[in-house]
This record gives C-alpha cells, structure tokens and sequence, in this order.
C-alpha cells in the first residue's frame, strides 16, 4: 500500500525469536556434536554443572538455528567477535544475517533476521535474582532511580530487572556491550520510552525497543536500530 506521500510503504523487519532451555524440555535434542572442541572446551571450564549445561544449550541454539536459515550444517559455521564482543558469522553471502543471543538461569533466546539494514539487541533476566541497591545506584541515571526507589520493595526489582534488559538490549544492538556504563542509557519511567544516548551510539530514535513476551518467570526485551525505523514483525518458537 503506498505511503500518504506517494512512496511505497516500509516493509516490516521479519524477526524470529527462538527459546531453548537448559534442563531438555525441548523439541530438539540436543548433539553434542553440531558444538566445536573449543565450544565443548568452554564449557568444561564452569565450575557449576548448570552454568556449563546452559553455555552448550546456548551455542547449540545459534548453531542450529542459523545453519537452519542458511542451509549448511551446524559445524560449519565459523564466528567471529565485534571489538566488544558482539559475535558475528564469517563467510561470503553471510553477513547479511544479523543474530544476537541472550540467556539468564536455565533458558536461551536468540533473536534472527536477514535483514542487513538492522542491527539486533536481545536481553534476557530471570525475575527472581537478587537486585542489590548497589546495583541499582550503578546502573541507573538519577531520573531512573527516583523512579525506582519510589516503588514498593516487593516490585521494585522486577521494574529494575525490566529496565536492565532494555539497556542491555539497546547496548547488544550497537555491539558496545558494557564497554558503555549501563547508566549512560536513560529511559523514560515508566513508559519504556530510550531518552538519552551517549553521543557515540548515535541517535536514540534510531533505537526501536520492544517487550517481549518471555516464558513465565523471565523479562526479555528486544532492540532493533534501523535507520528507516520500520515496524516489525517477529515469531517466536522453542527449539
């Protein structure tokens, strides 16, 4: 349908969001052999058994999941590391795939497009972790925080566990992680609405922060930096 200016209309961002739990209640079996030895080497060196299940479930997903799109087999794919982290795939044809992978307790989200003009932040908590003041006070700007402190104790966490995903997400977006101080994103409270940047991230308008719905016990938000700022349209499954 053309736009009232006489120009097409912007197609929505397809998106797909893709869950899988740590503990097997999945609807693929996990094979430890889609994983590399360096993958199988990385998680051998948690201490908890947990952490270590929840690490190769995690790369499990991305692998299966993008060689699924693509059409090659899991081990094929080969990554590699934005300056902060921020993992992306390596080979001709393939970078269009933008991806972004997120986990908390004992459940994995990965979030996919093949769209090239987006860039995709996704953040995951577990409602029930402890939220100290302190982080609190490190993490928030001062508008933030008389939000915050405002609250009921009993919901004063979730609220802050919810605006730590959205800043977490808007960082993962851009790929400058926690290189940036989570306090340097300020969001409006209580409507969710990305405020202020710093300079160097560019344009908070460019940001499109959206709640996802996440499985019982869990907040998760997803970012999307488009500089058309199209509409999205996301699906979601457990892998």
């Amino acid at each position: 349908m053309p736009a009232s200016d006489g120009s097409a209309a912007p197609h929505a961002v397809p998106i797909s969001l893709h869950w899988r739990w740590a503990d097997g209640r999945n609807g693929r079996p996990f094979d430890a052999r889609s994983l590399t030895d360096a993958e199988h080497e990385a998680a051998n060196r948690f201490r908890r058994a947990e952490d270590a299940a929840l690490w190769r479930e995690s790369r499990f997903l991305m692998r299966v999941v993008l060689a699924d799109r693509i059409g090659v087999l899991p081990l094929s794919l080969r990554f590699e590391s934005g300056p902060h982290g921020k993992p992306m795939l390596q080979g001709a044809g393939r970078e269009r795939w933008r991806f972004n992978l997120a986990h908390s307790r004992q459940l994995a989200v990965l979030a996919v497009s093949d769209d090239p003009a987006v860039d995709l932040g996704i953040d995951l908590e577990w409602l029930h972790r402890r939220v100290s003041s302190d982080l609190i006070r490190g993490a928030t700007a001062a508008e933030e925080r008389a939000f915050l402190v405002n609250l009921p104790p009993a919901s004063r966490a979730a609220w802050f566990l919810r605006l730590w995903t959205q800043k977490e997400s808007v960082l993962k977006a851009d790929g400058a992680g926690l290189s940036v101080p989570p306090a340097e994103v300020v969001f409006d409270m209580p409507h969710a609405r990305l405020r202020r940047l710093p300079s160097r991230l560019g344009s908070a308008e460019a940001f499109a922060v959206h709640d996802v719905s996440a499985p019982p016990g869990h907040v998760a938000t997803l970012t999307v930096r488009d500089r058309w700022r199209r509409p999205i349209a996301v699906r979601s499954a457990t892998e």
